[in-house]
């Protein structure tokens, strides 16, 4: 076997002992050895060396014995095993003398060999020691020891023979006498033994790392471990009483080590079961230990309460009730609420995880143990605890093991009945906790074993009868004080009272047996308290019933109520009437607490309860009860859900009953003849909702269809639906004052318009609602009341319902539709409707309920009629909506002359007569018109002073003058002439009454009113005047407006009072009109008019309009920087922008306006200009656009003026760098700056080639106007500037980066289909028009257009830009990511190239500009333009081609004929004029003329720039004048500039000396 070279044998690292090796160990170590003794260390190796030399010490070994012990010591687990099983067979076999020999030795051996890996050889070895100690016997003695500490730990081995074996050598050893004594004898030795292996030892040192794999070193040591826990409690359970105070204080080096506790987490589950059976045994043997220790135990047990490792779950749930009944205080150590009970809750709801049989027995002694400091508030503590118990009965495990299943019952009974016990009493909170125990946790527990049949089979319906008699027992004990109260309260019969009537239902013999019953009033008081407790337990409790059990009860009920036995109800009928009003007031309740809980259930099972009653039971809506059920049902149906908070399932649940209901009652009507209390509850329910209940949109519509619904219904009562219906109609339909009530609450906003427009006229304030309509959210009444019953009109027309008197009603549904249109008129009328009143308006085009649908079927002559009545009645917006009626119909002049006979009729005047006048006055004939004239003149000839502003006197007269002469073109006559003359009689007589530069404050409305129609008839005077005006006449109409311009101008403090703003814009208006009159004035007119007339006005009058128009421009937009569109101010600023229009040139810059500067603000404008600049300039970022448009005008026209004045610094800018720089106005580019940075917000999430459509009039609306008018007076400069000054300002709009940013912005405004949709072209086949072919016109008052006004202008500032900026478009184009590249392209070769280059070419066709020794023709078709120049012999034909994409793409120059020029120097030449037509921003001829100015440079001598190889510079059109000292060649400054920053060199580009 041996052999140098062999393998060894595995396991076997060391090589043989041998004769040299021994003789070697007994010279160094001075003495023979022998055999080395059989420790515990680690570097004993416990083998038997060699006998040789070692006689005298092993004399009494036998050599058999000793060749056993050398065998327990090999490693091979076979050899061990033998040998084991060997010793013990010469320990039974040998004589006692030779075993006692063995003793000192097996001592040693035995504590190694005990522990080994193989449990085979373990409990070999415990067989084997059994023998040895029947052999010894009290010879052991000495030995005792050192082997007791390992030979308790063998009996509490993990492998039970091994450890049974130990136990029967250990009672063997020992009577059970002496057992205890033994351990007395060797408790220290035993103690250190087990100290060492839970504190000190590890895997590593039990074990050889070098010879034993780590799996097998790590499960010896958690074997150990395990053995060593259970070891100590063995000891703790056979030491005596009397030894555990010295016990006590021995185990305090174990107990105060952390490292023992944390044995509770070890991750190996016998180590923390062994550890969990040792805390019981110190918590029953040594108390005042484990109190003391409290701190560390508590947790340790109490936090590990979620374990749920089968090995661990017994020993824990024994120690967690050791600890929680030894230590009172252990609460104090843990946190209860947040780290113990959570965790107990989620084991419970899990079933036990499978070990419910080990876990829930120990419940109640758990809970019995919980001090009620930890259980507050115990309503909380013991839902969590029986709740979580029944959803762990649901697991799978549960309900699939009847062990497990039975454990989690009888543990929640028997935790219940304790419960119940610990809340006797009459305090809140016991009530409480006893009516959760039962309603919460036993019914629903019954309630799932009874659903789910695998439950059935274990203990609950036993351990149910012995609870429920062991409370009855304990009712019967108690005090009538009311403690019993929760033992009284379980009522579980209602099935058996189900089962019961259901049986007696199923044949009339059943029935006749309990008739009695059924009739009696114990059983319906029963029925009565059950639909009250059911409905008050849905509708108020938070924790409602499970919904089976519900059910029952509700089944129930729908069975006495809807079940007929014999035509007659099963329960007395008053009991029926009872449970209906029950239902009823549940229901009505059901709206107001539906926030607060869930209200579902309870409605849902009404709902079917009812339902089944109106459908089963003939005749049941006789009853009141019913009606009033039928009643609450439709109020929730008629109610919309943001009102009743129900569910879309409910609401449908709740519409279907209603319907049902309507069916017993439609059904009702017709067999009985009987009138019904719930059509009239229901009308004036519906009458108060929409007069008296602010409504919304959705409000509005559930309410029309639900009295849609209903009116369908009655059409089904036959011969009764007429009568129905119209008595329905009347009940809602609101009497004449409450319908006048209705129409004054509408806002009187609408006024405005009409008085504006002239269309109204009024001498006394507005009177009625002035509410604000900006913010509201609900519609008006009279809205809510038109639209639904102008729907039921609707449903009655389109159906055909034949009333008995048919007139009448008809009479009403008219009168009815005249409200609508009322309505309407009132929206149409408002300057700016909200949304809300927008979405009213889409309603009633959804429903049906249109102008063309109501017009078709009504009768229109007396719908026409109607409104005509009211209109001369009251006037005002009666009057606008008669109007509306004749122009939408065309109603011929024969049908209205009809309704008033003859124009007698309107005289003596009222507010009615004359708005009914003013409003049909353009549907009048002309004949009528006049006549209304003739009257109206003879009647201001004949008028008193006193009469001049009443509605019957000149006021009333004039405005009815002015109504006949804006709508129609009369034959006056000379009758205007002399009313003119009238007027100056007035004047003349009492000035007093013309509000000539007076203040207003104290003018009275009817003085207001009477100017203001004298201000509109004076405009009439100049289109009708059959003769021309004489000089008194002009001076009295000239000087008046003036003084009322005066008027206006002084009282802006006043304009929020309506007839005041209606002055000041109409005084506006006429200046405007004057202004337009002599603007336009032709030569023929000019020859009409006095002599010195034309210079006055342009001297005097219209100088004295501007100057006070412009101040009060400013003063309005100063004291009102927030106003908008909508504000009350719109109009004025409307009027008074259009009238500064007119305003010319030398006027603005003849201006009176205070001194504005900026600081820092750099200018070579003269002050008065620059203040105009900062002061006008401000106001394109003012919200309201007639503001923005008025002073776009005004800046437009001083714009070509402004270049001049930079024209003299010119000469300092381009010497001495290469890019120099001139902003533009600072005014204009101040407001850019801020327009850009509003604007970037509002566009920045819009991609670029998407359009953004920017609503009119809103904010974003007036700040994209006025960035667009800012930009068009920017390049309108910009075009007025000279060659050198614009390629400055380029520059500076380069450098900013505002020209890329417009551009930008400019691809999000423009449409992707930029279609001009104005008037159609009357010549055919005409190409389409665009709004690049389209001029965009820009006036004040022109609203009609405002949706294409953005897009249109943004299209327009784009054409210009391209136009006069194209080098800078091209720069900006071809920087551009792909995407946008493409888009800007095609959009531009699309609609503009083509534009631009007709444009180019007919600009350079009809150029008047001559060149000396240069023509310039254009040929259109095929975009070219040929540039032929001729100086001496010299000839040079040049020929421009447009590219398609112009000017995106480069413009190529091709050659034509050339004489007399160098190749070298034509190429020059060539590439000079291509680089001056794409760099510089100009026309072609500005292109030309540059290169021609170049070419004749040359020509004088003019030698070029050895840089650019140009004369004339490309930007700054400068000539080289920079000379190098050395090579005398001269260089542009700008070329220099360029060559001096890119090399980072200062010499000369030619001879590279240094430039000085």
């Amino acid at each position: 076997m041996g052999g140098k070279n062999k393998q060894r044998t595995k396991g076997n690292v060391r090589p043989s002992s041998s004769g040299q090796a021994a003789e070697l160990l007994a010279k160094e170590r001075g003495t023979v050895p022998g055999f080395i003794g059989f420790g515990t260390s680690q570097s004993d190796l416990g083998y038997v060396p060699a006998v040789q030399g070692a006689e005298e010490i092993d004399s009494l070994v036998d050599a058999d014995f000793r060749m056993v012990l050398r065998k327990l010591s090999k490693r091979d687990v076979i050899t061990k095993l033998k040998a084991t099983q060997e010793f013990g067979v010469m320990c039974k076999e040998r004589e006692a003398e030779i075993v006692k020999g063995v003793l000192p030795y097996w001592s040693r051996i035995y504590c190694k060999i005990s522990l080994d890996n193989d449990r085979r050889v373990r409990e070999a070895t415990q067989q084997a020691f059994e023998q040895l100690i029947l052999k010894v016997k009290k010879h052991l003695a000495p030995y005792l020891k050192s082997i007791m500490g390992y030979w308790l730990i063998a009996q509490c081995d993990t492998y039970s023979p091994a450890a049974s074996a130990a136990q029967v050598a250990f009672v063997k050893a020992f009577p059970s006498s002496k057992q205890s004594e033994a351990l007395v004898f060797c408790r220290d030795e035993v103690l250190n033994v087990l100290q060492d292996h839970l504190l000190k030892e590890t895997a590593d040192t039990l074990s050889d790392p070098q010879t034993v794999p780590e799996e097998e070193r790590e499960a010896r040591f958690f074997r150990i471990l395990t053995c060593s826990l259970l070891a100590l409690k063995k000891l703790l359970c056979m030491l005596p009483k009397h030894e555990n105070h010295s016990l006590e204080e021995k185990l305090m080096p174990l107990l105060c080590q952390q490292k023992f506790w944390k044995y509770s987490k070890h991750s190996v589950p016998q180590v923390r079961s062994a550890f969990f059976e040792m805390v019981s045994a110190l918590c029953q043997y040594l108390p005042e230990s484990i109190k003391f220790e409290g701190p560390r135990v508590c947790p340790a047990v109490l936090l590990s309460i979620d374990d749920s490792d089968a090995v661990v779950c017994p020993a824990l749930w024994e120690a967690i009730l050791y600890i929680v009944a030894t230590i009172e205080d252990c609460w104090r150590h843990v946190n209860a609420k947040k780290g113990v009970l959570p965790k107990l809750w989620i084991i419970l709801r899990e079933g036990g995880r499978g070990l419910a049989t080990v876990i829930y027995p120990n419940l109640l002694p758990f809970i019995s143990k919980v001090p009620p400091g930890i259980m507050e508030p115990k309503l909380d503590f013991y839902r969590a605890f029986f709740s979580s118990i029944i959803q762990g009965l649901s697991s799978e495990r549960a309900i699939s093991s009847q062990s497990e299943c039975s454990a989690i019952i009888t543990a929640f009974m028997e935790c219940l009945r304790y419960a119940m016990l610990q809340s006797i009493g009459e305090e809140d909170e016991q009530k409480q906790i006893q009516e959760m125990l039962i309603y919460d946790q036993l019914i629903p527990l019954i309630d799932a074993v009874l659903k789910e049949t695998r439950l059935q089979n274990g203990s609950l319906f036993y351990q149910m009868a012995d609870t429920l008699s062991s409370w009855e027992m304990k009712a019967e004990t108690l005090n009538d004080d009311g403690s019993a109260e929760a033992f009284q309260r379980m009522d579980l019969k209602w099935n058996i009272f189900l089962q019961i009537i259901q049986k007696a239902c199923s044949s009339s013999v059943k029935h006749l047996l309990v008739c009695d019953w059924l009739k009696g009033d114990i059983l319906g008081e029963k029925l009565v308290m059950l639909a009250d407790d059911l409905c008050y337990v849905g509708l108020k409790t938070t924790a409602a019933l499970s919904e089976s059990y519900s059910s029952e009860k509700w089944t129930l009920l729908s069975l006495v109520l809807s079940q007929h036995v014999r035509n007659e109800f099963l329960i007395g009928e008053i009991y029926v009437e009872r449970i209906i009003d029950k239902l009823q007031a549940a229901l009505s309740k059901a709206r107001d607490l539906s926030e607060a809980g869930n209200t579902e259930p309870s409605v849902s099972f009404i709902c079917d309860v009812a339902s089944s009653f109106f459908s089963s039971v003939k005749g049941c809506l006789l009853m009141p009860s019913s009606e009033d059920l039928l009643f609450t049902i439709f109020q929730l149906c008629a109610q919309s859900q943001d009102t009743t908070h129900l569910p879309d399932l409910l609401v449908r649940k709740l519409k279907h009953t209603w319907l049902s209901g309507m069916n017993s009652l439609v059904h009702q009507l017709g067999l009985l003849q009987k009138q019904s209390t719930f059509l009239h509850k229901s009308a004036l329910w519906v009458k108060n909702q929409i007069q008296f209940s602010p409504l919304d949109i959705k409000s509005l519509e559930v309410l029309i269809s639900a009295i849609h619904d209903l009116l369908t219904k009655l059409l089904e009562t036959g011969q009764l639906s007429g009568y129905l219906v119209g008595a329905y109609i009347g009940y809602i339909t609101p009497n004449i004052s409450e319908w006048e009530k209705l129409r004054e609450s509408l806002s009187t906003e609408w006024l405005h318009r009409p008085l504006l427009e002239g269309r109204l006229s009024m001498n006394h304030e507005r009177s009625g609602a002035n509410v604000k309509l900006c913010d509201t959210v609900k519609l008006p009444s009279h809205l809510c009341t038109g639209a639904l019953l102008s729907k039921i009109v609707l449903f009655v027309l389109e159906n055909g319902v034949a009333f008995e008197n048919h007139d009448v009603e008809r009479k009403k549904m008219d009168g009815i539709i005249a409200e609508l249109l009322y309505s309407l008129q009132w929206i149409e009328e408002l300057e700016n409707p909200p949304c809300l009143l927008l979405e009213f308006l889409n309603m009633l085009q959804v429903m049906n309920i249109t102008y063309e649908k109501l017009s078709a079927l009504s009768n229109k002559i007396n719908l026409l009629q109607i409104l005509f009545n009211r209109s001369k009645e009251s006037g005002r917006l009666w009057s606008l909506t008669m109007a509306k009626l004749i122009k939408t119909d065309s109603i011929a002049a024969c049908q209205i002359r009809d309704l008033y006979k003859t124009t007698d009729g309107f005289f003596p005047l009222t507010e009615g007569n004359l708005h009914t006048v003013q409003s049909l006055s353009p549907f009048l004939l002309e004949d009528e018109k006049e006549e209304l004239v003739i009257q109206c003149t003879a009647k201001l000839m004949a008028c008193m002073e006193t009469e001049l502003s009443s509605t019957d006197g000149a006021f009333g007269f004039l405005a009815i003058l002015n109504s006949c002469l804006t709508n129609g073109n009369i034959d006056c006559r000379g009758l205007l002439s002399g009313i003119l003359k009238i007027m100056i009689t007035w004047k003349n007589d009492n000035e007093d009454i013309f509000l000539f530069s007076c203040n207003l404050k104290k003018s009275s409305p009817l003085l207001l009113g009477f100017n203001i129609e004298v201000m509109r008839y004076l405009p009439l005077v100049l289109k009708h005047s059959a003769t021309p005006l004489a000089d008194n006449e002009w001076d009295f109409i000239l000087c008046s407006m003036m003084a009322w311009l005066e008027t206006t101008s002084e009282n802006h403090s006043l304009y929020q009072v309506p007839l005041v703003q209606i002055f000041a814009c109409v005084s506006c208006d006429l200046a405007s009109t004057f202004s337009a009159y002599f603007q336009e004035a032709t030569p023929e007119v000019i020859e009409n008019l006095p002599v010195n007339l034309i210079s006055e006005w342009k001297e005097f009058f219209s100088e004295g309009i501007h100057n006070l128009l412009l101040p009060l421009l400013v003063k309005v937009t100063g004291e009102n920087k927030l106003a908008s569109e909508k504000s009350f101010q719109n109009s004025i600023l409307m009027s008074l922008g259009e009238a500064l229009t007119y305003i010319s040139k030398d006027q603005l810059l003849s201006h009176k306006l205070p001194a504005k500067f900026v600081a820092g603000q750099k200018t070579n404008l003269p002050d008065k200009l620059q203040t105009l600049l900062n002061t006008l300039s401000p106001l394109l970022l003012f919200q309201a656009r007639p503001v923005q448009v008025a002073v776009y005008h005004m800046l437009y026209k001083l714009m070509p003026e402004l270049p001049t004045f930079d024209d003299e610094d010119l000469k300092s800018y381009g010497e001495e760098e290469e890019e120099s720089t001139l902003s533009p106005p600072a005014a204009l580019m101040s407001v850019l700056a801020t327009q850009e940075l509003l604007l970037e917000s509002i566009l920045e999430s819009v991609p670029v080639g998407e359009f953004a459509v920017v609503q009119p009039l809103s904010d974003e609306f007036c700040l994209v106007l006025g960035y667009l008018f800012t930009w068009k007076l920017v390049l309108t400069f910009f075009k007025a500037a000279s060659s050198q000054l614009r390629a400055l300002y380029s520059q500076y709009l380069r450098r900013t980066k505002s020209l890329n940013k417009l551009l930008y912005h400019l691809f999000r405004l423009m449409p992707e289909n930029p279609v001009f949709s104005g008037p159609a072209s009357e010549v055919p086949n005409k190409e389409t028009k665009t709004f690049f072919t389209e001029d965009v016109h820009l006036d004040v008052k022109a609203t009609g257009v405002l949706s294409s006004q953005i897009p249109h202008l943004a299209c327009s500032v784009y054409h210009i830009t391209l136009k006069d900026l194209p080098a800078m478009v091209r720069l900006w184009w071809n920087s551009c990511e792909k995407r946008v590249f493409n888009v800007v392209d095609k959009f531009t070769s699309k609609y503009v190239s083509n534009v631009l280059s007709l444009q180019e070419i007919s600009s350079v066709q009809s150029s008047t500009q001559l060149f000396n020794g240069m023509t310039v023709k254009a040929r259109s078709a095929t975009r070219e333009v040929i540039a032929t120049y001729s100086v001496d012999d010299i000839f040079i034909e040049l020929i421009i081609q447009l590219p398609p994409n112009y000017p995106l793409g480069s413009i190529t120059v091709e050659s034509g004929k050339r004489v007399g020029v160098a190749v070298q120097q034509w190429r020059n030449w060539m590439l000079q004029l291509s680089t001056y037509l794409t760099h510089q921003n100009g026309s072609i001829m500005e292109g030309l003329a540059l290169w021609k100015n170049n070419v004749d440079k040359r020509f004088e001598g003019v030698e070029d720039c050895m840089i650019c190889f140009s004369v004339i510079h490309g930007s700054n059109y400068s000539l080289p004048k920079k000379a190098c000292r050395t090579c005398k060649k001269k260089f542009h400054s700008a070329c220099l500039y360029k060559w001096f920053t890119s090399s980072n060199k200062s010499t000369c580009p030619l001879c590279r000396e240094t430039f000085f």
